[in-house]
């Protein structure tokens, strides 16, 4: 239904804009709005007809609007509570930011650290969705209270209100998510029930239309029998009891009558003849009144079934509607799910790190050796690096799932690319002691889309670095054969499981694999490789066994090679 596709693109696009919380009203909304009471006028006007009554539907289209004016209700009970909860500085969230902000801007005796931990607290609350985060907070909140309520200063007294009004704000946030809920409960689940709902409601309404005309047709064709029938039996009758000449007017009029069947029923050109008896000519306008009410019965039956079967390829592409837009809402969700999932998990932790050792590094710069910088040094740079690589996956995945993305090529030296992003690298490989063998011809050019190939290679060198146990050993070559390229990327890490290898390019891991110094992966990186790769027209494939290594093995069309020196062609 196109109304339940508005709602989802709503609820997906449009709370976290602006606009949505303006005091005016939503302009989208509105609209959105509009559609719905038309389509519950519709459905009353359809509800009151002679259709419905008809086939005895009142009571189940009644049905249908209560289920969708439910979905409607929830919906709309939905969105106040996404109103209610706010955005940046809208509703309970802006509320809770100008307190926070406040507090950090209060020239007082609050230490930021113990602000620092109250805010991290409340991240961490957002980010997992953890109630156990929501009690440190007011663990926290309530320590701070009853240490400035006993203060007699006004700063301390300032604090106080402040810290009050913060942690209320916080605590109807909390709320307010509790009551929007997930898949499982709260408004959000009242919802997709509904939907449901609906969706169910049309399928039985559907299964009794086309129960109700099987019916119909087989009672019409039954009481058409019955009259041909009669006909007939009246016109056999009638020619046993009359005489002479009568008998010649009968057969001529039975022998017309099987002419009407065969020409469905149509007035027939006979007439009874001057010397015809009373009974005969009443007989005949007997039998043309007969043949009138028949056609008229076809003829109705005929529009019956002809508006019957439109209505019901109407809830046919209703239903089909409805069963899409399910299956789209559940892979949108499950999108949504991941995406938040590597953003809360993955892209947290390095953050982190970079924080941390940015904060140890400013407050204890000046106490520490220059051993100890290069260390911390080291540290931001993995956790920068990290969280770049990350940064650039998830854009590039978000535009894959919009099909935005189109290759530009260009002649691209694959040597010095790969030896770029060993640069890069570098530090990495340092710690892990891995030697790194480039074999890639310094004259060997493939037409490819520059950033697109350098992900891929970027992608791969990375896995490959995290899964190589110390003193390990990655080599990057190059095959050509009459017909295609190959680039290998080869280690000697710790392996692929095979039951992992079949669905290692076409899904997000669900069980995340950890590299041989605790790195961790989403499996985003080789997605992105390996949907790059088929748009450039190749494969990527793997060749792997558990603690002998893995080959990631790219394979593109010869004709993409822009540039080679003589190379043995295998």
């Amino acid at each position: 239904m196109t109304l339940i596709n508005e709602d989802q693109m709503i609820r997906r696009d449009e709370v976290n804009k602006a606009a949505f919380y303006n005091k005016d009203g939503y302009k989208r909304v509105a609209i959105r709005n509009k559609k719905f009471d038309a389509i519950i006028k519709e459905l009353q006007e359809v509800n009151t007809g002679k259709i419905a009554g008809a086939f005895e539907l009142q009571k189940e289209i009644e049905g249908i609007i209560n289920q969708i004016n439910r979905y409607n209700q929830c919906q709309q009970r939905l969105l106040a509570l996404y109103r209610m909860k706010g955005f940046k500085d809208f509703g309970l969230e802006g509320q809770m930011r100008r307190f926070a902000h406040e507090l950090e801007n209060h020239p007082s005796e609050l230490e930021l650290s113990e602000l620092l931990t109250l805010r991290r607290h409340e991240k961490d609350y957002i980010l997992r969705k953890d109630l156990a985060y929501v009690n440190l907070l007011n663990q926290k909140a309530d320590k701070l209270k009853k240490k400035f309520k006993k203060s007699k200063s006004k700063d301390g007294q300032e604090l106080f209100v402040l810290l009050e009004n913060y942690q209320l704000s916080f605590q109807e946030i909390v709320k307010t998510e509790q009551a929007i809920g997930n898949e499982n409960y709260g408004a959000i689940w009242e919802l997709n029930e509904a939907s449901f709902a609906v969706t169910s409601s049309f399928q039985h309404v559907s299964t009794l239309v086309n129960a109700k005309t099987d019916r119909l047709i087989t009672a019409l064709i039954r009481n058409f029998v019955i009259f041909v029938f009669c006909g007939i039996s009246a016109s056999i009758i009638l020619g046993y009891f009359s005489a002479g000449f009568v008998t010649k007017s009968i057969k001529s009029l039975a022998a017309t009558m099987q002419q009407a069947q065969l020409t469905n029923f149509k007035e027939p050109n006979w007439k009874p003849s001057n010397y015809a008896t009373k009974e005969t000519k009443s007989l005949y306008h007997s039998y043309i009144q007969l043949l009138y009410t028949i056609r008229n019965q076809f003829d109705e039956l005929e529009r019956q079934t002809t508006q019957m079967i439109w209505h019901n390829e109407e809830l046919i592409k209703i239903n089909n509607l409805l069963e899409s837009s399910q299956k789209s809402l559940e892979e949108s969700n499950q999108v949504k799910d991941k995406f938040f999932s590597i953003i809360g998990h993955d892209l947290r932790g390095p953050m982190s790190n970079l924080t941390m050792s940015l904060q140890i590094l400013s407050e204890s710069m000046n106490t520490m050796t220059k051993e100890e910088v290069s260390t911390f040094s080291s540290n931001i740079l993995a956790s920068a690096d990290a969280i770049s690589v990350l940064l650039d996956n998830l854009l590039m995945w978000a535009k894959t799932q919009t099909d935005s993305l189109i290759p530009k090529f260009e002649c691209v030296n694959l040597k010095s690319l790969v030896n770029s992003i060993q640069s890069l690298q570098s530090q990495r490989l340092t710690d892990k002691s891995i030697s790194f063998l480039n074999e890639l011809d310094d004259d060997l050019e493939i037409s490819a889309d520059r950033n697109m190939i350098d992900l891929v290679l970027r992608n791969l060198l990375d896995n490959a670095i995290k899964f190589t146990s110390e003193s390990g050993f990655i080599k990057v070559g190059s095959e050509i054969s009459t017909s295609h390229i190959k680039i290998m990327v080869k280690d000697s890490g710790i392996g692929i499981e095979p039951e992992a290898q079949s669905t290692l390019f076409t899904s997000l891991v669900k069980k995340r694999s950890q590299g041989t110094q605790g790195e961790k992966g989403t499996g985003l990186g080789l997605m992105l490789a390996y949907d790059f790769i088929r748009k450039h027209g190749g494969e990527l494939q793997v060749s792997s066994k558990l603690n002998e290594g893995s080959t990631f093995i790219i394979s593109l069309p010869i004709k993409q090679v822009c540039k080679l020196r003589a190379i043995e062609v295998v």
